[in-house]
């Protein structure tokens, strides 16, 4: 009885360890990167765009602070200061962000509404530039345009699921992965989706991080309110089922044991 009671036991242990490992292949990125011949180049361009919805920062700044004024109404007026011949809004001040409509507007001191939808914030700085100095509002305006709210999310089997803000124009997939600590060994490295809101529409994306192909894909670098998810691979779903095997397995030997405890008890009487 000993013996099939300790045999039964180490039948269960070695086969929930097996349903838990996964192979080099399937927790390797971007295999086979080293045979690929002049690199590889993603296509699809990586700034963000302005969206409806999003929070704009837009600080406008020359050498006579007076004339910038009226463009800066976000801000507290006494948070100037001047370095050189030119000055400057501290960061210490309270800036309001222009929030985007959904026509992809935004309402714009002096100027009125003003369709930003589609610009990157470079491009709309540029405008901005051209647009003081033409007409005749200030000849030497420097304008800095910033995201107020651009975030991604990250959920799934990964070590710290969560939202996290764009420190750059330029994230990639994999920036994501690592912000949340990188994908568990359960993790489906080969069909790691993307939630993009796109023209009105969730619009589903799916990327193998195991292949260098993920570089050319639309969905290598997020945009603003991305959503990456990580399903699990079948290796959990078989380890949950072994584990539910094991606490029965466990179960049924307690039971075993207490009977056979129970008989040896009775025969003694």
């Amino acid at each position: 009885m000993r013996h099939f009671i300790a045999n039964l036991f180490t039948a269960i242990a070695i086969v929930a360890i097996l349903s838990g490992c996964s192979s080099r292949k399937q927790v390797v990125y971007i295999q086979g990167a080293d045979q690929v011949e002049g690199g590889i180049r993603n296509e699809h361009p990586f700034a963000l765009t302005i969206k409806p919805d999003d929070k704009l920062s837009i600080i406008v700044n020359c050498k006579e602070p007076e004339l910038a004024a009226p463009f800066n109404m976000q801000l507290n007026q006494k948070n100037f200061a001047t370095t050189g011949n030119v000055t400057f809004a501290q960061s210490g001040g309270t800036p309001q962000p222009f929030w985007v409509d959904q026509a992809g507007e935004i309402l714009y001191p002096t100027i009125g509404r003003l369709e930003v939808a589609g610009m990157t914030r470079y491009e709309l700085r540029e405008y901005l530039q051209d647009y003081l100095k033409s007409n005749g509002y200030i000849q030497d305006p420097i304008v800095t345009v910033e995201f107020y709210n651009a975030r991604y999310t990250v959920i799934g089997e990964v070590l710290r699921p969560g939202q996290f803000p764009f420190n750059s124009d330029r994230v990639t997939i994999f920036d994501a992965v690592s912000s949340a600590g990188d994908l568990t060994v359960f993790g489906e490295r080969d069909k790691v989706h993307v939630i993009r809101q796109q023209d009105g529409k969730e619009v589903v994306g799916t990327v193998d991080l195991t292949s260098p192909e993920v570089i050319k894909s639309p969905y290598y670098f997020l945009q603003q309110n991305d959503v990456v998810y990580v399903e699990p691979n079948k290796a959990k779903a078989s380890n949950r089922e072994m584990s539910t095997l094991y606490s029965f397995g466990i179960s049924f030997v307690t039971l075993a044991v207490s009977i056979a405890t129970l008989v040896v008890n009775i025969k003694r009487l």
